[in-house]
């Protein structure tokens, strides 16, 4: 079994049995005699979903780790830095680079002119279901055609890759993952990127950008992955990101807005019926 296979259902195990677990608990405080019986499964009802809301956070949250690049060296063509609790390493070749100060840079790195150098400012381009924009303005810079590793210090599922300006309107750049699968999730077709919309193609495992910016995801686990940069241009570039390394690290996500007003009403719902407990109201004394 692939080893993203055992993960995944590991964490469905996880999750299910945990559901049981709150279904149970909360069950018991929808029972409760002190609570009106009209309200109780509306109280049983909001309490489970805002449990499963908590445990499924981890799978349904947006994606917090990007990759932060602490060094570069265009002699050696390397790049490194950290990945969450891990480290990350490019090596192949490069023309240049971005660390995540967004303050080191090397001088072919010229601004956007919708971001300046924050080139992830926008966040349409690079925003789906469980996937937020780069939190740092650090990246790979490419102008001519290169092989490039990426390298992992711990295994990592699904890796995100988001890419800055890749081709041009006139001028397309492809990158080629090989025997690597990938999704795209997200683009800047119909929506500006740092130097405004562009447009993409893909043809088995090549993406074709023409002034494309967005995140595509990399499906498996990987201790490393290559790609090939097809096509010379003027300059583009890609970070990287995770979701899971090794396994689902709930401490590296952030509930979404609705998960956090779910998981109140479900809290509030439980106080609500735990006070009753403790002070039955005069309609319960009656039918009691």
């Amino acid at each position: 079994m692939h080893s993203s296979s055992r993960t995944n259902l590991s964490q469905t195990i996880r999750i299910v049995t945990s559901v049981m677990r709150w279904k149970c608990l909360v069950s018991t405080v929808a029972r409760s005699p002190f609570s009106p019986s009209s309200m109780r499964n509306t109280f049983k009802f909001t309490a489970l979903v805002a449990a499963v809301a908590m445990l499924t956070t981890s799978d349904l949250a947006s994606a917090q780790t990007w990759a932060n690049w602490t060094s570069g060296n265009t002699g050696s063509g390397t790049m490194s830095g950290t990945l969450g609790s891990t480290t990350i390493a490019y090596s192949g070749g490069l023309d240049g680079y971005q660390l995540s100060d967004g303050i080191t840079r090397t001088a072919g790195v010229t601004p956007s002119s919708n971001c300046s150098y924050a080139f992830y400012c926008l966040p349409q381009p690079y925003t789906s279901a469980g996937v937020v924009k780069p939190t740092n303005s650090g990246f790979i810079q490419y102008t001519r055609t290169y092989t490039g590793t990426i390298t992992f210090g711990t295994a990592v599922t699904n890796p995100l890759i988001a890419f800055i300006s890749v081709g041009q309107p006139g001028a397309a750049v492809r990158y080629d993952f090989g025997g690597n699968a990938f999704t795209m999730l997200s683009s800047n077709t119909g929506n500006a990127a740092a130097w405004g919309p562009g447009t993409y193609s893909v043809a088995g495992n090549v993406l074709t950008g023409n002034e494309f910016s967005g995140v595509i995801r990399l499906n498996g686990t990987f201790n490393s992955f290559n790609y090939s940069v097809l096509d010379a241009e003027n300059w583009h570039g890609l970070t990287v990101g995770v979701q899971e390394v090794g396994v689902l690290d709930s401490a590296n996500v952030v509930p979404e807005p609705s998960t956090y007003a779910l998981m109140g009403a479900g809290l509030l719902a439980l106080g609500i019926a735990a006070g009753r407990r403790r002070r039955p109201d005069a309609k319960d004394k009656l039918f009691r």
